[in-house]
């Protein structure tokens, strides 16, 4: 009877980290299973990749490369006895739906090849063991706001006596996002300057006015996306 047990830590992760897996395998017996007689199984989600020289499988022969899958088991499993395989996964930074589920379920089964070819598991309820953690959007928005010149004069009539106001957002990923709004609220002592609002990249409402709040919606929210206003 082999049972396979798989667990992945941790149980949340944001789009962009990793999921360390890890795979044992038990022998309940009352058979040993021999090097060669018993193989796991497992094919990689969607939207992961391996993390390379991540794999620890000490008593298993795994030739699937990046893929990792099948491990044939290489070391001798006496009743009670158990084998250990750990692997880690990258999440995509872009994973959708967000927030949303990796799934990955793992089997274990006999083979026909070895000194009892033809070894039967009698308990085909505990051949299989699946993982769902959670995943949600990873992006780190950065937003600024600049104003030149440092001091002007109240009331001044000159140019000189103008503040200009500058906001820059930046989306620097890893993830895209979505739903991103810019608020901002104009002093209410102040005058705008006709023509002076300018905003490539962002759509903004209502149109800017003093002691009015303004929000504006990033045309582009993708990784390495600007815009400023």
């Amino acid at each position: 009877d082999l049972a396979i047990e798989k667990k992945a830590t941790p149980e949340a992760v944001s789009a962009g980290n990793e999921i360390t897996y890890t795979i044992k395998v038990t022998n309940n017996g009352p058979s040993t299973a021999n090097a060669n007689e018993y193989q796991v199984s497992d094919t990689l989600p969607a939207q992961t990749t391996y993390v390379s020289s991540s794999l620890s499988a000490p008593g298993f022969n795994c030739t699937g490369g990046s893929a990792v899958f099948p491990c044939t088991g290489t070391a001798v499993l006496t009743p009670g006895q158990s084998a250990t395989i750990s692997f880690k996964l990258k999440v995509d930074p872009n994973f959708a739906p967000a927030p949303g589920f990796v799934v990955n379920t793992a089997t274990v089964g006999v083979t026909q090849t070895g000194t009892n070819a033809g070894l039967q598991d009698t308990n085909p309820t505990n051949d299989s063991s699946t993982t769902s953690t959670a995943v949600g959007p990873n992006a780190d928005l950065q937003v600024t706001k600049t104003s030149s010149p440092a001091m002007v004069t109240a009331g001044g009539t000159t140019a000189a006596d103008t503040i200009t106001y500058t906001i820059n957002y930046r989306n620097s990923g890893p993830g895209s996002a979505n739903g991103v709004q810019i608020v901002d609220t104009i002093p209410a002592n102040l005058t705008l300057v006709p023509g002076s609002f300018q905003s490539p990249n962002l759509i903004c409402t209502p149109v800017p006015a003093p002691g009015q709040q303004v929000t504006c919606t990033p045309v582009a929210n993708g990784f390495g996306s600007n815009a400023t206003g």
